[in-house]
């Protein structure tokens, strides 16, 4: 079960990112024993999916760096708001 199914595009064909992991920790910087904590961090996991909402690993195979950036700014705006 995705968190969310969000459409995008891969390589300009229609398909879907299934979220099935978004943890997005602020900075507490009163927590010293871990930098982690201290600096925060979003944590993002995902498939991607044919436009029916099938797993699509010949899609996944498309992905570059660069997709895979704009993806996860897709996600932080779908469940924030807002994109780094």
């Amino acid at each position: 079960m995705y968190l969310a199914k969000i459409k995008t595009t891969v390589s300009g064909i229609p398909a879907l990112i299934g979220v099935f992991l978004y943890e997005n920790v602020v900075p507490d910087h009163r927590c010293t024993d871990s930098d982690v904590d201290f600096n925060g961090y979003i944590d993002i996991e995902f498939n991607i999916l044919d436009s029916k909402g099938r797993l699509a690993p010949w899609l996944s195979k498309k992905l570059t760096e660069k997709s895979i950036e704009q993806i996860e700014e897709q996600i932080i705006q779908h469940f924030d708001g807002w994109a780094r």
